[in-house]
């Protein structure tokens, strides 16, 4: 009976055997699947994440900080400013800057002044006269746009040429309470260096001497353009020592 069972168990058993070897190795096919498709899978799906979300890249290391305008930039922009506040107070801007003519004029307190001993700063060249209505006029404003930046590299130099004597221009200095460099030359030598035809005549002189610009006639110096226009000068002042 014995060997009955055992002959009637033995092909289930093979059957049996069969099937566990069966699982066995479907479950090591599965685990070696798993193991070779799970990495490819998770970098298929990181590739698929930055290619959606369009990851940046790092960018470039420049010479000034992303966002800010270039030197260059920032240059043109203070040039169109410059043109632009010229314009709005009637200031002829020349095609080329012109070299000043130094000079030597003796001042209200008896001093001998040099244009030259203003180099460094932006100097509005005044010409003028006591007996000029316009100049009359422009002087008060003058005056304040002076107090105004006289601590800025920042100089008016008016110079007069009135024929009479000096105690007549000192008397209308006190009378307008003036307080920027009055020089006096009445032999009008300066008038012919610098074509001043009528006056009064302004000239805008940078710090290194050369003169960017002209106006024949009154202006008033204290308006928002012309405050506009001496801060946006003193500002290029201020990049070119930086």
């Amino acid at each position: 009976m014995k060997d009955t069972l055992l002959s009637e168990r033995r092909p289930f058993m093979k059957k049996k055997i069969w099937l566990l070897s069966l699982l066995i190795f479907l479950g090591i096919a599965l685990g070696i699947g798993l193991f070779i498709g799970l990495p490819f899978f998770l970098v298929t799906g990181n590739e698929t994440i930055e290619k959606d979300l369009e990851l940046p890249t790092a960018p470039e290391n420049t010479s000034h900080p992303q966002g800010s305008p270039s030197p260059e930039k920032e240059d043109s922009q203070l040039a169109r400013k410059i043109s632009s506040y010229m314009r709005q107070m009637a200031i002829q801007k020349f095609e080329r800057n012109l070299q000043s003519e130094d000079f030597a004029l003796p001042s209200l307190s008896g001093d001998e002044v040099r244009l030259s001993d203003f180099r460094g700063k932006w100097i509005l060249l005044n010409f003028w006269a006591t007996w000029c209505g316009p100049c009359r006029e422009e002087m008060p404003s003058m005056e304040k746009l002076y107090q105004e930046f006289k601590d800025q590299n920042f100089v008016i130099l008016a110079i007069s040429i009135d024929q009479e004597e000096m105690g007549v221009v000192a008397h209308f200095a006190d009378a307008f309470h003036l307080s920027f460099p009055i020089l006096l030359d009445p032999k009008q030598v300066t008038t012919s260096t610098y074509a001043v035809n009528s006056i009064p005549t302004t000239y805008v002189v940078d710090p290194n001497g050369m003169i960017i610009g002209g106006a024949r006639g009154s202006r008033n110096w204290e308006s928002e353009a012309a405050r506009n226009l001496i801060k946006v000068l003193l500002e290029t002042s201020q990049k070119s020592r930086s």
